[in-house]
């Protein structure tokens, strides 16, 4: 990926791509790192967005399609409703989303 961003009057300036447009990265298997803490001070007045209530998402268990290596779907030529279990069970038999 190459590109050239010009926004001068605004920050941050970013771009985004696709998920699985570039490659994904080896696996290491030991991986190094450093933890650092920080503390933080944060007073609860100074928030001005407050959260009043949390509505869970209904599809939040199913998986994420962009990430998937196999993806069973079906559509209006099953014929019925009904017929969607047939899809279903293919794509638990052979492990897709």
């Amino acid at each position: 990926l190459l590109c050239t961003i010009y926004t001068l009057n605004y920050r941050p300036q970013m771009a985004t791509v696709r998920p699985r447009v570039m490659p994904m990265p080896q696996r290491v298997d030991k991986p190094v790192g450093r933890v650092m803490r920080h503390k933080l001070s944060l007073v609860e007045d100074d928030i001005v967005t407050k959260v009043l209530g949390f509505l869970p998402d209904n599809q939040s268990a199913m998986a994420n399609l962009a990430y998937a290596d196999v993806v069973v779907a079906g559509g209006l030529g099953l014929g019925a409703a009904e017929n969607l279990q047939l899809v279903k069970n293919l794509a638990r038999a052979i492990g897709a989303e």
